[in-house]
């Protein structure tokens, strides 16, 4: 249990969220309850899914307020894309800031993630605020003229798995448990075990 509750703090700050109004604050520790808790010892992917689509991150992130410029309401009311999750997305809990992507990937991802919103305080695939149209990602093609809820989960599942993700995280693991200056082989083993096993936490 009290390794456990390490990987809470662990994940838990990996995906930090800061509410800006006092009457969201309370889905900060929702997030870890329902979006990381269930998730440590399972996979990544799973755990990351559940993290981005969490109306703390859409809050946090301004996700609520990105909308495909070619969209039916990107076109109707004029309201623009919102960068900030697609860009946090790739540069800190998955491949690093000193990952692959480019701007053109940070730009792309912002488009692909259009249609994340929420309705009610739920988390929602609204298909009127998506972005029509195939996105190219690290080389990776996502998305079609019409544009599904699955094709976020693709490049979610895609950004799990990638090795600048393990590399990444074997670092940030090894730093939280072992050193502030881990040895270079533990960091290559733990990115190795990531690669093979799928990103499974467990």
């Amino acid at each position: 249990t009290p390794y456990r509750e390490r990987l809470v703090r662990f994940w838990a700050s990996h995906f930090s969220v800061t509410p800006r109004q006092g009457y969201w604050r309370p889905q900060a520790g929702d997030l870890v309850e329902r979006a990381i808790r269930p998730h440590l010892t399972g996979s990544f992917a799973a755990m990351l899914s559940s993290v981005i689509a969490h109306p703390a991150m859409l809050r946090y992130l301004d996700q609520t307020r990105s909308v495909g410029p070619n969209s039916a309401v990107g076109r109707n009311r004029g309201i623009g894309l919102n960068e900030n999750l697609g860009r946090e997305l790739l540069e800190l809990p998955t491949l690093g800031a000193d990952g692959p992507q480019d701007q053109a990937d940070v730009r792309a991802t912002a488009l692909l993630l259009t249609g994340l919103s929420l309705h009610g305080g739920e988390p929602v695939f609204n298909p009127r605020r998506a972005e029509p149209g195939v996105q190219t990602i690290l080389g990776r093609r996502y998305g079609a003229m019409v544009r599904r809820e699955s094709d976020t989960a693709a490049l979610l599942h895609d950004l799990a798995t990638h090795p600048a993700t393990a590399a990444h995280l074997a670092r940030k693991l090894a730093v939280h448990f072992v050193a502030d200056d881990p040895p270079a082989g533990l960091v290559a083993d733990l990115a190795a075990l990531w690669r093979d096993s799928g990103g499974d936490l467990g």
